[in-house]
């Protein structure tokens, strides 16, 4: 939707301040790179037609992890984004799976600048045997 469009439907007026636009340079990127760095994006494959419970997942997998410092947010359905306390800790996650939750396999990928993780393929998942 055009600015006009979300004015109207809002019946709000912004001030000519507020309807330019703002242009990000790389430093003000520079923070939010760094704590991605420090995160993965995973899907959970269900047969299940209900969403994944964040605050559950996360309760299960900060205790399976041994890992309490983890934050996690839904990007879509059953795509998460894992945001770990250290590049350390990530690491040792997802080197150390297959990972579940609620009796369903948890794919893990790293975080990868430019990358929308709505067209990643969750399709490789090691499993020690």
């Amino acid at each position: 939707m055009d600015a006009t469009i979300i004015r109207s439907l809002l019946k709000c007026k912004l001030s000519e301040t507020e309807l330019k636009r703002i242009q990000l340079v790389e430093e003000d990127l520079a923070e939010g790179i760094i704590e991605c760095e420090l995160s993965a994006y995973a899907k959970v494959l269900s047969l299940k037609e209900s969403f994944v419970s964040i605050q559950g997942m996360k309760m299960a997998l900060s205790k399976a992890w041994n890992c309490q410092d983890i934050r996690i947010s839904r990007i879509t359905g059953p795509i998460i984004h894992i945001f770990f306390p250290s590049l350390s800790e990530k690491k040792r996650i997802i080197e150390t799976g297959s990972w579940c939750f609620d009796n369903q396999l948890v794919v893990m990928n790293d975080w990868a600048r430019g990358v929308d993780p709505v067209t990643i393929s969750f399709d490789k998942c090691t499993f020690w045997i």
